[in-house]
This record gives C-alpha cells, sequence and structure tokens, in this order.
C-alpha cells in the first residue's frame, strides 16, 4: 500500500507522482489519484500543480463524463525516449505469462505484496510496443479455487525480511508457533521456500547460536505460522537440506503406495502425477485402474485416500491398508456417538 502523502517530505510526493505518471501508459483521474495516494482531491490537485511547475513537465488533462459527472484526466504530455523503449522492450505475450505468473501466485501473497507487485507489472507494461494491449496486467488470468485458503496478510512483515534473509545467506531469529504448542525461537540458516496446498513452507537448517553457523538439524516450518522473523549479524555458506521427493510435504522415509482407484476417478489420476516412479495400469477386474507411485508422509496419504471416499481402496503396504481400515472404523463409531 503506498504510504500517505503527510508521511512524505514535499519532494519525494513530487517524485513519487512523477513517476506514476511517467511510468502509466492511460490517463489518472482526480479521483483515482487520490484513492492510489491516500489523500484529499484539493491536496492531489496542488500535488498536480507543482509537478507541472517543473520545467519540462507538461500535463495533458482530459474531461470526461463518468457515471454521469464529468471528471478529468491526467497523463504526461511528453512519453519516455523511444530509441530507449524500442531497446527495451517485452511482447504482449510476455507481459500475459507475468501476469499469469502474478494470479498463480496471489494466493500465497500478503495484500500489501500483491499491490506492490500490482504496480510493478503496471511499470512494466511500458515496455510494450505501441499498438499492443497497454492494460494486458490489469485481467485476472487465474482465479483460485476456495479449497482452505491461508490468510497471508499478516505476514507482510516477514515474508520480505524471509526473502532478503534468503538471498543474503543471513542466519535469522525464528520465533514459530507450531500447531497446539507454545512459540518457539529457532537460530535458523534460510536456505530456501517450497510451496504446496496453497501455503508456503520455509527450508533450511538450525545452526549453532554462536560462532560459524554450524547445522545441527533441518528445519522445515509452514510460513504463516511464523510470528517474528530478526536477522543477525551472521552469515552463512550452508546449502539447502537434502529432500527427497514424494507425496506429501512433510518429511518421512519413503515408501512404494498402490491403490485401486474405481472407473469415476479413473479420468482424474490418469491427468495426475503424485509422485516419482508414477505408473497407472488398468485393474485386472476391469473397473478402474492400480496406481502405484512413491509416498513419503503416512498422514497426508491417509487424507488423501480417504479424499475419494469408496473410490479408492489402498492395497499395499500393509501398514496403511491397516491404518485406512482403523480410520474408517473410527469414522463410522463416531457417526453412531453422534
Amino acid at each position: 500500500m503506498p504510504s500517505k502523502l503527510s508521511d512524505a517530505t514535499a519532494t519525494q510526493r513530487a517524485v513519487s507522482l512523477y513517476c506514476l505518471l511517467l511510468t502509466s501508459r492511460k490517463p489518472w483521474s482526480l479521483t483515482q489519484l487520490a484513492e492510489h495516494f491516500q489523500c484529499s482531491k484539493a491536496t492531489m490537485l496542488r500535488m498536480l500543480r507543482k509537478v507541472e511547475a517543473h520545467e519540462g513537465i507538461n500535463l495533458t488533462v482530459e474531461q470526461r463524463v463518468t457515471d454521469g459527472r464529468k471528471q478529468h484526466w491526467y497523463a504526461l504530455e511528453q512519453q519516455p525516449n523511444t530509441a530507449l523503449r524500442q531497446s527495451m522492450t517485452i511482447s504482449a505475450d510476455e507481459m500475459r505469462l507475468l501476469t499469469l505468473c502474478r494470479d498463480i501466485a496471489a494466493p500465497f501473497l500478503p495484500p500489501d505484496i500483491s499491490k506492490s507487485l500490482e504496480e510493478t507489472l503496471s511499470r512494466t507494461a511500458i515496455l510494450l510496443p505501441e499498438g499492443e494491449a497497454q492494460d494486458a496486467q490489469h485481467y485476472p488470468w487465474v482465479q483460485p479455487a476456495m479449497l482452505g485458503v491461508i490468510d497471508h496478510a499478516p505476514l507482510q512483515k516477514v515474508l520480505p525480511t524471509i526473502l532478503h534473509a534468503i538471498e543474503h545467506r543471513t542466519v535469522c531469529l525464528i520465533t514459530y508457533a507450531a500447531a497446539g504448542k507454545p512459540e518457539r525461537e529457532h537460530e535458523m540458516a534460510l536456505t530456501n521456500l517450497m510451496s504446496g496446498r496453497q501455503a508456503l513452507y520455509l527450508h533450511g537448517w538450525r545452526v549453532s547460536d554462536k560462532g560459524s553457523p554450524e547445522a545441527l538439524h533441518p528445519l522445515f516450518l509452514a510460513v504463516h505460522r511464523i510470528k517474528d522473523v530478526v536477522p543477525t549479524r551472521r552469515s552463512h555458506q550452508l546449502e539447502p537440506p537434502a529432500y527427497e521427493q514424494g507425496f506429501g510435504i512433510m518429511e518421512g522415509e519413503p515408501f512404494r503406495v498402490r491403490v485401486h482407484i474405481a472407473r469415476k476417478a479413473a479420468a482424474y489420476v490418469r491427468e495426475r502425477v503424485f509422485g516419482p516412479e508414477q505408473t497407472v495400469e488398468d485393474a485386472p477386474d476391469g473397473e478402474g485402474v492400480i496406481l502405484s507411485f512413491i509416498a513419503r508422509s503416512e498422514d497426508e496419504l491417509l487424507g488423501w485416500v480417504l479424499s475419494f471416499g469408496s473410490k479408492a481402496r489402498v492395497l499395499e503396504p500393509d501398514f496403511m491398508v491397516k491404518k485406512v481400515y482403523e480410520e474408517a472404523q473410527a469414522i463410522l463409531l463416531a457417526k453412531k456417538l453422534s
């Protein structure tokens, strides 16, 4: 979210307004400018006059009728250097791909960071060739499905710090609250982020609290449960902990699973990869398929199998067959007691 004009010096205000108009490929109404900078229209008018007072800067003012009311729309009269724009261009297809990436990342980002990303794309639109669609960055290519979306608004403070610490290999003091447990502090070498189930996870090492950072054991933390990140003066040269691919986010001993999937869900599983070394074969009974892959999280696999209801049946390994059976019995018992 942009800083309020009252929080900046007069010079900072003028520069911010000038940069916005310079990088925009469309006029701005007085209402839009006032909302963007969180000030009154009168204050915005004074700032526009102050910007135009500088030699070589001219504003064009267009009058439009919107919802039956006349509004003034402002833009810079002069365009950026043509030769520079020709040497630094992106295509409309590249802009669409950037906005697609923005929309895919949207469920992971706090609102203020999403707004900052939107403003960056708006500035990038200046590199589009003449005649290309100038508002492509505003088109929502992807709408996230509401399947247990996490509120990432509280991450506005910690996420930029995490990204900076990963880039600069900084050891940080992490305050973390695991589900149902009291807060704990971890001296952590942050190495990378991972995503899954519309959540972000921080990967790295717990390190010794003094001297040169020494890796003690891997840490895998849900970012939305991080309460605070405080960078220290120590840096590290540690590589990310080994992460063996397999079905599930939480780490565990890998094992192969075989699941009978009924015909009604067969097309769904054929279209997806659930784990390494996956195979999908027609079931001997002709009523579906046999899906096999490497998993590493028993609890996550259990939840996935149960989500299919009667359309999925675990064949191997035996301990997962037993686990699914016991969970199904517990569900039946709970229903009887309710």
